[in-house]
């Protein structure tokens, strides 16, 4: 049983093209965070910790486990491209079909070239200091239109996968991606109100979280 019949070839490498530039911002484009699940984990953040409402030991649980589990995830499509016998293992859901992989692949194109944009907007443009907060509101650029461009082109990446490899297991480790992206976006919210107070709360009235705001 394999998800990709005799297209092997064109399955790992719509997978290059989708792990390949992340792995291009980790290792050259890193853009620190205060609010990463490492820093949450860790209370790198205490300087300007937001409060017993966002950091109940059941969220940072909730942080650790959804981080562990959507990374896990993350990887079964290149696990089932090196070593095709285990596609089982990952309990299919259906086998894609060339719409689903049409649309898989303008997902991972669209949160690479998100998320691209969105680091290199904040390697030009943010100011951050030694606990890896910003020192700068920024609002211009990708943030005029979105304001965590970074984790909604990841979410697009991962969607791409789960119709790439429809499996229970991919589709476990998107909910728990979910899960953590949006305890991450809470604590990040927090800290930069309580750092530029009005200014912030007018600029996130005007943006939405995940996409542009329609005003009338």
């Amino acid at each position: 049983m394999s998800p990709f019949g005799e297209g092997r070839e064109i399955f790992c490498a719509i997978l290059v093209l989708a792990y390949g530039p992340q792995m291009v911002q980790v290792c050259l484009l890193p853009v620190p965070s205060s609010f990463s699940t490492w820093s949450l984990l860790t209370g790198v953040q205490r300087a300007a910790d937001p409060g017993p409402e966002v950091a109940s030991g059941f969220r940072l649980l909730l942080v650790a486990g959804g981080a562990g589990g959507a990374m896990l995830g993350a990887l079964l499509p290149l696990v089932v491209c090196l070593v095709p016998a285990l596609y089982p293992a990952t309990l299919p859901l259906a086998t894609p079909g060339p719409g689903s992989l049409v649309i898989a692949c303008l997902l991972m194109l669209l949160g690479n070239g998100l998320s691209l944009v969105a680091v290199l907007t904040l390697r030009a443009r943010a100011a951050f200091d030694a606990s890896g907060e910003t020192e700068v509101l920024l609002t211009s650029g990708i943030f005029r239109l979105v304001r965590h461009p970074v984790l909604v082109g990841l979410g697009a990446i991962y969607l791409g996968f789960v119709l790439l490899l429809p499996s229970l297991l991919l589709a476990l480790g998107f909910v728990l991606f979910v899960i953590n992206a949006r305890i991450r976006m809470t604590y990040e919210e927090a800290l930069l109100a309580r750092r530029f107070g009005a200014a912030y709360r007018d600029y996130a009235a005007q943006v939405g979280r995940l996409g542009p705001k329609w005003h009338r």
